[in-house]
């Protein structure tokens, strides 16, 4: 199995993000089209990752999941718009998607990183080094928390990896 991730930056092309994210969000969770997409598009970091079945078939990389990352006013990042294809979860394409954005948010300066998860992802997310912030609140008409990993909380995981 080959997998990549490629980073999509403003101005670049968004179609393959875009039907990954009406496929699970529009779609599969019924959230409005009008909601799922935004003028954060526009200025966001996106990232894709593709699989394919071996690398010498990388022509035909399959795009399997997408996210975003923006700049907040207050100077943190804030990852969002996580997707995965139904078909693909559970091979760890979110985890290595989530783990670029933050890589790219510290990479740019971010000590905090931010995130507002459904309520059924926060083990995900836990996992990898995300702590739950405040009370769960509807978004979209789904259960949400904010949820947030601080530089120094990432650096003190992988020490205990070692």
């Amino acid at each position: 199995m080959y997998i990549q991730g490629k980073l999509i930056h403003p101005g670049e092309d968004l179609t393959e993000c875009f039907e990954i994210r009406k496929e699970v969000f529009v779609k599969e969770q019924g959230i409005p089209e009008e909601l799922e997409f935004d003028d954060l598009d526009q200025t966001a970091l996106h990232c894709l990752i593709f699989s394919t079945d071996n690398e010498q078939n990388k022509e035909q990389n399959k795009a399997v999941a997408t996210g975003r990352l923006i700049l907040l006013e207050d100077g943190t990042f804030k990852i969002g718009r996580i997707a995965v294809r139904k078909e693909e979860r559970g091979k760890h394409y979110g985890d290595m998607l989530v783990k670029i954005l933050i890589s790219k948010s510290f990479e740019c300066g971010a000590k905090t990183v931010k995130l507002s998860a459904q309520v059924r992802a926060i083990k995900f997310y836990e996992s990898i080094g995300f702590k739950t912030v405040g009370d769960v609140y509807i978004e979209d008409g789904i259960e949400h928390i904010s949820m947030q990993l601080e530089q120094q909380d990432l650096c003190r995981t992988c020490q205990k990896e070692k």
